[in-house]
């Protein structure tokens, strides 16, 4: 059970950082854009 948790706190770090890094290559683009 421990394991499972410590995976699933894991995958959520990794999506949190993954959809930041996302916005921010889309802010990025945007501005470039205009």
């Amino acid at each position: 059970m421990l394991a499972y948790a410590d995976f699933a706190s894991a995958l959520t770090v990794y999506l949190m950082s993954l959809q930041f890094f996302a916005c921010a290559l889309v802010q990025e683009s945007y501005t470039n854009l205009r």
